[in-house]
Parts: structure tokens; C-alpha cells; sequence
């Protein structure tokens, strides 16, 4: 699984670039911002031929801080100076060479422009596409505020920019104070089951009873267990909120998701004494580790060599150790359940952008929470009829093994997106170094009737005193992530996304891991073993989680 998972990963890296080197027609301008959404609309109002340079030169962006590789006091940058505008006059390169060289004046030449060294520049006169704007422009653009929320600094070239038509609605982010956004997202996720040892057998009808349900005995089949439980789609819900700090470079942005309880339900009975020839034999499989020294054993616990043993359920005409035969009727009831619940806070801040393929990266990093509680119950009722014993006479074991994991660490990683008109590609790779504190609680009884009476005694058949308890203890883990999601703007404040997910925990408990098939029973409810099995066995193991995405984002 882990190479499926570095495979998605190289796959989606390799449509990342592919998307971001695939042909364009012609390359637009580009250029060093400042204030990234800002700064390019700057560029893209002092393109236009009738507007006067020095109305633009009069805004100016904050300072956003340090630099972050595009030049030694660039604040963010930089960024596509947008093609959708109708008609890029001769002067235009040259108008925004200036503009830029006045605000970025120390910036190097080579990142700054690149105007002189590119064939794909629009020429003279060159008409580029443009669609009709449909509500116009004052759909997209807000001029009463910027990201900054400073009206003066934007009201200066409002008129200049309301002039360039314009389809590309992924431009208001800071432009039109869309500076919060929302998401909400269905999850169908596939976790990795929880493995368990065989737990329910049976065998052909006439199988001798020190033979019945035994592994590894002819004709002897599994009804239940050796195999990963709680396998099913699950489906579950995310929401997602952020906000840009510092224009859009600095960003703050939460989440939390949840997938709903998983449940595997197994239910078997056979009754034997009504003269049924169709029910099947039921036993219960385990390992017996030595011959028994205590007698004589129970009619339903036949004394065997060390070797692999099976409680008997429901089994027609058993003979008892004083020769009388009876029928032993009988259920199993076997629950798993799983749930998974997470949470994270994170700063994202802006480290690069790719001019010419309109690609930006991020580095992201904060605290990361994950939580699953699992857990799974094995019961048996085992009524025993005729030979001379009461009505109502019999044996009931119940088994529960039940864990939670708590993981809390920091989290970092990159967040990359690329856009394409109204399509936008966002991949976010992060990984989560911390602690997880792990609980196992292991239970179960035995209760005797004897007609009239009935007594409890601790421990069923895979649990005894010796591994019963709760038991907590603390590792460290991690917790890596890949999550894809392609999104289409609908309008300036809605966008459709649809993605990826996939999780991967390195070390956590798991019910099924803890369960030792290994059993020395004591023959005698409540005398005490021989050997202390079964134990606790400290086993932890890994999980995935993966799945598909879709839902909606709202900004505002």
C-alpha cells in the first residue's frame, strides 16, 4: 500500500507539472508584484492605452514582510499579468516595464521582466480573448475596499481597471475583499480493516466432537474471522475555514472531518435437540498451549494434546464424560464497529509563484489531531439439552476488546495550486510528526447456569485475568497526507471541487491485533491456569484511509 501510495503521489506530482508545461496560446506578459492580487491588477489597468500611468503609480500595497526568493526587499511575488483584456496597444510592455521598475526598482532584471526575452509576448495592436461581461464588471470587482481594507488606496484606479473587461472571476480574492472562504465536503472513504484471527468454525455434520471446528482438521471451514472487517465505503463529512491575514500571503485556515461508524455484524445459531440435520456445527477456535491438569473438563471443552482446540457451541448428540449424550444448541454473536474523527490548524504562507503557468506554492504548518476508537465483541450462548442436566442449564462467554488512538503533533508540508481560467488544480502533500497516546481495554465473562442459578466468572474464552485490564501507553507517530482537489468556479463567491484523499498512520492499536489465539484454560470456571495465555500483546500496527471527494466552497 505504500507504494501505491508514493505511485499516486509521482502520478499526480507528474500532472501537476504537465498541466502547468502544457501548451498556451501566446504566452502572456508577465512580471515581479508586490501585492500579488493587487499589484497585477496595477499591471493589467496600466495596459490599457487611455489610462494614465501616473493614476496607477499613485497605489501603493503595504509591505508584507520579508522576502521569501524573488528578490532581496520583495515582499511576496510574482504573478500572470492577466491576457483577458481587449486589446494590448503598442505602448503597453514598455508602460508596464515602468510601472513595475518604479515599484520593484531593486528587484534583478532576469525575475523582474521578461518581456525583451520572449516571442510570445502580445504585439501591437494583437486583440486577445475576450468573453462579454455578463452583469459587468462590477460582478467581479468591488470597488468600495481592497484586501487591505483601505478604500482610498483602491479608489484611485478603480475607473482604469472597471475599463479592462475581464472573465477571470479568480482575480477577487483580495481585489474584492473575498478574503474568507468556506468548504464543505461529502467524504467516501476506504479504511484499512481490522484484521482478526478465525473466530468462528464448523464442520461437516458427524465430525467427531474432538475434531468439530478444530483448524486443520479435514472438513473443517471458516464462518468467520481470518480476515479484515469493517472494509465497506464510508461515508463522512468535512468543513473547512480560512482567512487571508496578510493580503493573500499569509492565510489561517482550519478544518475537521469525521467518517461515520462502520459496523460488521456476524449471527449464527444452530439447534441440534429438535432433531434439525440442516444447522451447522458451531465452535470457537483457539490454540491450547498444554494438556489440561485439572479434571475432568466440562463436556463442552474435550481434553486435547497441545495443539489447536475449539470451544464447542452447538453440537447434535455430544457424549459427556459420564457416557450420557446430549445436544448442545447454540449461538454466536460477533460486533465490529470503527469510527475516525480529525482535526488541523494551519498557517499558510505564500514562498512562490510561477509567472508564466499561473502556479503558486505555499508552505503550510500547524497542529494536527486524529482520533479512531475501534473495538469488537465476541459472544456465546451455549444451552445444553438432555443427559440428565436441568432445563436451562448452559454456558454464555462474552469477549469484548475495545481501543482508542489520540494522536497530537505539528504538521507542515506544501499546498500548490494551479489555475486555468475558472479550473483551479490544488494539491496539498503534509506530514504530521507527534505522539499517540494508545488505550486498550480488554474485558469479558463467563457466566454458569445451572438450571435455577446462574454465577459470573471473569474472563470468556479469548480473555482471562491474564490479559484483562486497561492499558494505556504513549509512541511516537506519524501521520503523512495527500489530498488532490480540482475545482471550477461558478461564480466569483462559488466554486464545485471534487479530489482525492489519501492518509496513511504508522503506529497505532488495533481490536483485532490484540486478541491472542492462544488459550490455556483452567477446565474449571474460576481455578487458575496453568499457563497465563492469553496475554496482552502489545501489538501495534498501521492504517490507511483513502477516498474521493466533492462538495462546494464559498467565499466571501
Amino acid at each position: 500500500m505504500i507504494r501505491v501510495a508514493v505511485l499516486i503521489a509521482a502520478i499526480a506530482q507528474f500532472a501537476v507539472v504537465a498541466w502547468g508545461q502544457s501548451p498556451r496560446a501566446p504566452t502572456p506578459t508577465k512580471g515581479v508584484v508586490d501585492s500579488y492580487y493587487l499589484k497585477r491588477q496595477q499591471a493589467k489597468a496600466a495596459a490599457v492605452e487611455n489610462t494614465p500611468a501616473a493614476a496607477i503609480s499613485q497605489v501603493s500595497a503595504p509591505s508584507l514582510g520579508p522576502s521569501f526568493g524573488f528578490g532581496a526587499d520583495e515582499s511576496a511575488a510574482s504573478e500572470l499579468i492577466d491576457p483577458q483584456v481587449a486589446v494590448l496597444p503598442q505602448s503597453a510592455n514598455n508602460r508596464i516595464n515602468a510601472l513595475m521598475a518604479s515599484t520593484q526598482g531593486n528587484v534583478p532584471a532576469p525575475q523582474m521582466m521578461h518581456y525583451a526575452s520572449t516571442n510570445n509576448d502580445y504585439s501591437a495592436g494583437e486583440e486577445v480573448p475576450s468573453a462579454p461581461q455578463a452583469g459587468g464588471d462590477e460582478e467581479y470587482v468591488d470597488g468600495d475596499c481592497d484586501g487591505y481594507g483601505s478604500p482610498q488606496q483602491m479608489s484611485s484606479f478603480m475607473a482604469a481597471v472597471r475599463s479592462v473587461p475581464t472573465t477571470n472571476v479568480l482575480w477577487n480574492e483580495i481585489y474584492s475583499c473575498r478574503s474568507m472562504w468556506a468548504d464543505f465536503d461529502y467524504l467516501g472513504f476506504w479504511v484499512k480493516g481490522n484484521h482478526v484471527p478465525p473466530l468462528v468454525t464448523t464442520s461437516p455434520l458427524g465430525t467427531p466432537q474432538n475434531q468439530a471446528g478444530v483448524l486443520g482438521q479435514p472438513g473443517t471451514s471458516i464462518l468467520f474471522g481470518d480476515q479484515r472487517l469493517n472494509t465497506d465505503m464510508r461515508s463522512g463529512g468535512r468543513v473547512t475555514l480560512g482567512a487571508w491575514l496578510v493580503g493573500d500571503v499569509l492565510a489561517v485556515e482550519g478544518n475537521y472531518y469525521a467518517l461515520g461508524t462502520e459496523t460488521t455484524n456476524y449471527n449464527a445459531t444452530s439447534i441440534f435437540s429438535n432433531g434439525s440435520t440442516s444447522d451447522p456445527i458451531l465452535a470457537r477456535p483457539y490454540f491450547n498451549p498444554a494438556p489440561p491438569t485439572l479434571t475432568p473438563p466440562p463436556p463442552h471443552l474435550p481434553a486435547q494434546p497441545p495443539a489447536q482446540s475449539a470451544l464447542l457451541v452447538a453440537y447434535p448428540n455430544f457424549v459427556g464424560p459420564g457416557g450420557g449424550t446430549l445436544n448442545l444448541d447454540g449461538s454466536i454473536h460477533i460486533t465490529s464497529s470503527s469510527s475516525i474523527q480529525s482535526a488541523n490548524v494551519l498557517l499558510k504562507r505564500l514562498i512562490g509563484v510561477n509567472l508564466l503557468h499561473d502556479h503558486r506554492m505555499f508552505l503550510v504548518g500547524g497542529y494536527r489531531w486524529f482520533r479512531t476508537e475501534e473495538g469488537i465483541q465476541i459472544q456465546d450462548n451455549i444451552n445444553t439439552v438432555g443427559g440428565g442436566l436441568p432445563a436451562g442449564a448452559g454456558f454464555q462467554n462474552l469477549d469484548s476488546f475495545g481501543v482508542k488512538n489520540n494522536f497530537n503533533g505539528g504538521d507542515i508540508g506544501l499546498f500548490s495550486d494551479i489555475r486555468k481560467g475558472r479550473w483551479v488544480l490544488e494539491t496539498t502533500g503534509k506530514i504530521a510528526l507527534g505522539n499517540m497516546n494508545e488505550i486498550v481495554n480488554i474485558d469479558g465473562f463467563t457466566r454458569v447456569r445451572t438450571g435455577t442459578t446462574s454465577t459470573d466468572y471473569a474472563g470468556g474464552l479469548l480473555t482471562q485475568p491474564s490479559n484483562m485490564g486497561v492499558y494505556r501507553r504513549n509512541q511516537f507517530s506519524m501521520i503523512p497526507e495527500l489530498n488532490l482537489k480540482l475545482g471550477y468556479q461558478i461564480t466569483p463567491g462559488w466554486r464545485a471541487t471534487v479530489g482525492y484523499n489519501f492518509t496513511y498512520i504508522t503506529r497505532l492499536v488495533r481490536p483485532g491485533n490484540e486478541i491472542d489465539f492462544v488459550v490455556n484454560p483452567p477446565y474449571t470456571p474460576g481455578a487458575p491456569q496453568v499457563v497465563a495465555r492469553p496475554m496482552f500483546l502489545n501489538n501495534p500496527t498501521d492504517m490507511w484511509l483513502q477516498g474521493f471527494t466533492t462538495g462546494f466552497e464559498y467565499r466571501w
